[in-house]
């Protein structure tokens, strides 16, 4: 919460400024269950997967990552860091893109690309783009020849260089947590 109040964190002797709102391809509007009774609404959207934070990365915290109270899951043991380079490793692009439920298909982020939920998935495709290039010309590929149903221009995803598909919500921090 400290953190967030002055935009940046300290960790192991480095300063980490929050990033501020990410560029990304905004397509449809979409509505995210979260529960029965709590949706959000959120857009389509494809972005660098640079720019995508999840809580945890390769089972250690993501120090760019600001609103840890989004995850109540610690992402360090064991079975998450293997279950995030499994997926990686057999990405299945529409599993990770399609679904109306917060805790399957495309991962849930704001507008500055900070994991609220999915991620997991969200780690996977970073992994995906950092170690297996195979699967991620296969995923891209995927999104650009869906592009249309998202609401998206393949030519806009094929002249990016990692592009993930998340479902973006803009939502302030109290109501992502």
């Amino acid at each position: 919460q400290n953190a967030r109040a002055r935009g940046f964190r300290r960790s192991n002797g480095g300063k980490y400024d929050r990033q501020e709102q990410v560029a990304a391809l905004q397509g449809k509007e979409v509505e995210v269950k979260f529960a029965d009774q709590v949706k959000q609404k959120a857009r389509v959207a494809v972005m660098e997967a640079d720019a995508l934070q999840p809580s945890h990365h390769n089972g250690q915290p993501n120090v760019l990552h600001f609103i840890p109270e989004a995850q109540p899951k610690k992402r360090t043991d064991e079975a998450s860091v293997v279950s995030s380079e499994n997926m990686a490793r057999n990405i299945n692009p529409e599993e990770i893109t399609s679904s109306v439920t917060a805790y399957t298909g495309a991962p849930t982020v704001n507008s500055r690309g900070e994991v609220i939920q999915g991620n997991n998935r969200s780690a996977a495709l970073k992994t995906m783009w950092q170690s297996h290039a195979d699967q991620a010309e296969r995923y891209k590929q995927y999104l650009m020849e869906h592009a249309e149903e998202f609401g998206l221009n393949a030519e806009d995803i094929a002249r990016m260089e990692n592009p993930v598909l998340v479902n973006m919500a803009d939502v302030d921090d109290e109501k992502a947590i």
